[in-house]
C-alpha cells in the first residue's frame, strides 16, 4: 500500500489531499489526476500555487506555477510538467537511494544546485517550474 499526499499552496492557502493506492505508478496517476483537478477548478487568476507531491513520506515533485507572457498563472505549463511526469517511470526508494549521490533532476526555469550535504540516501526530487520568471 502505498500512501501519497499533494499539498497546493499559494500566498494566503495550504490544502493537503491524501489517499493510497495499490502501487507507486498508481499512486503517482492518482496524484497528477489531483493536480489537474486542482487547475481546472482553480478561480483566482492571479495565485501562483505551489504542488508538492509526496509518496509514502518521500518527495516526488514541487511544481511551482510561474506566469504565462499574457502575466496569467500559466496552467498549460503545468500541464507539460504534468505530462513529463506521467511519462517517467515511477523510482523506487531503493533506486532513488542508488541514483541520488548528490544529484537533482529538473526541469523548467528558476531551478538551484542540490542542497548542501546531500549524498546517498536524499531522495530523487523533481524540482519544477513553469512560466516566465516574475
Amino acid at each position: 500500500m502505498n500512501t501519497w499526499t499533494v499539498t497546493t499552496s499559494d500566498h494566503a492557502h495550504s490544502r493537503t489531499i491524501i489517499g493510497t493506492s495499490d502501487n507507486p505508478d498508481h499512486a503517482r496517476s492518482t496524484q497528477l489526476d489531483v493536480v489537474r483537478h486542482q487547475i481546472a477548478s482553480a478561480t483566482n487568476e492571479r495565485a501562483l500555487p505551489r504542488y508538492t507531491l509526496q509518496q509514502d513520506g518521500e518527495l516526488v515533485a514541487i511544481i511551482q506555477t510561474g506566469r504565462n507572457p499574457a502575466g496569467q498563472p500559466d496552467h498549460a505549463g503545468v500541464e507539460d510538467i504534468l505530462n513529463r511526469i506521467a511519462h517517467q517511470p515511477a523510482v523506487t526508494r531503493r533506486a532513488q537511494h542508488a541514483l541520488a549521490s548528490g544529484f537533482r533532476v529538473a526541469w523548467g526555469s528558476g531551478v538551484g544546485p542540490p542542497a548542501a550535504g546531500c549524498g546517498v540516501g536524499c531522495p530523487l526530487t523533481f524540482f519544477l517550474s513553469a512560466g516566465c520568471a516574475a
